[in-house]
């Protein structure tokens, strides 16, 4: 029991940090650093790209997750995540994550899933002399991901800002300090 609730807290902490991690608590209110600033001809990435309708590349995360806790010395022989992530950019500018992922995986042969479901939303903007850091104001969980039944955080939190590489149909996204990247594509 002692192994499958290491191995669990590890899965759970590492999964849900790759992108930003976070902890259980909602954010309220405005962040500290960064600070969103009003998209300038002098600073910001490539706003355009970014807005729309963005979904996490489920297959691409397990292998990175996957790769990373072996990476460990976890003996993980089983990984799966199913689901989906979807973030949202719009020109208001505010920006919104809506997470519905299942993550099942074999630890020393103990088989352990967590089911990781929040919504959350604030005002987006580019750092100051910056093309991929984007600061967040005024982030709130709408679904906090306090309130699931396991407890297990988001796989990304961005009251703690993230950076992002937008190309046509792939955004690269990761909180500071995050082993993993997420990878969204659109469809």
């Amino acid at each position: 029991m002692k192994t499958r609730v290491g191995a669990w807290l590890i899965i759970t902490a590492v999964l849900t940090a790759g992108c930003g991690g976070g902890s259980d608590e909602p954010s309220d209110g405005a962040t500290s650093e960064p600070t969103a600033t009003a998209q300038t001809s002098a600073a910001g990435g490539d706003t355009e790209c970014l807005l729309g309708r963005w979904y996490l590349d489920t297959d691409n995360y397990e292998g990175q997750a996957r790769s990373y806790l072996e990476g460990l010395g976890l003996p993980i022989t089983a990984l799966d995540i199913g689901g989906d992530q979807i973030l949202d950019f719009n020109e208001e500018p505010y920006m919104s994550i809506s997470t519905n992922l299942e993550i099942s995986a074999v630890v020393g042969g103990q088989p352990l899933s967590v089911n990781s479901q929040s919504a959350g939303g604030g005002e987006w903007g580019w750092n100051a002399d910056s093309e991929t850091d984007i600061g967040v104001d005024n982030w709130g969980w709408t679904a906090a991901p306090g309130a699931n039944p396991d407890g297990a955080p988001p796989l990304i939190d961005p009251s703690n800002g993230i950076s992002v590489t937008c190309e046509t149909d792939r955004l690269s996204v990761k909180g500071e300090g995050a082993p993993l990247t997420g990878v969204f594509v659109r469809r």
